[in-house]
């Protein structure tokens, strides 16, 4: 009671104070906004990973009816190394 008494007939006390408060807040908002970046970011790497698993699903098909790893490159983007590890079931 006695500090809220002193604080409220300091005017400089109760400016830090508010100052104090704004701080608090943009805090808690960059906070919130940093969450939601970090979810946008999660889910684009699901997608991406999604995406990636798509690819080497029609590169094992593909590998199963007997296209050449260079033909499997051209149609899915994936390098050489990574259709030649699906080809041996890594």
């Amino acid at each position: 009671m006695l500090i809220e008494r002193l604080c409220r007939k300091d005017k400089g006390i109760m400016r830090a104070e508010m100052e104090a408060a704004k701080v608090l807040k943009d805090m808690k908002r960059y906070s919130r906004k940093m969450g939601q970046i970090k979810n946008d970011v999660e889910r684009y790497y699901r997608d991406v990973r999604s995406r990636e698993e798509g690819k080497k699903e029609v590169a094992r098909n593909a590998l199963d009816k007997g296209y050449s790893f260079e033909q499997i490159h051209e149609i899915t983007g994936l390098d050489m190394e990574t259709i030649a590890n699906l080809k041996d079931g890594v």
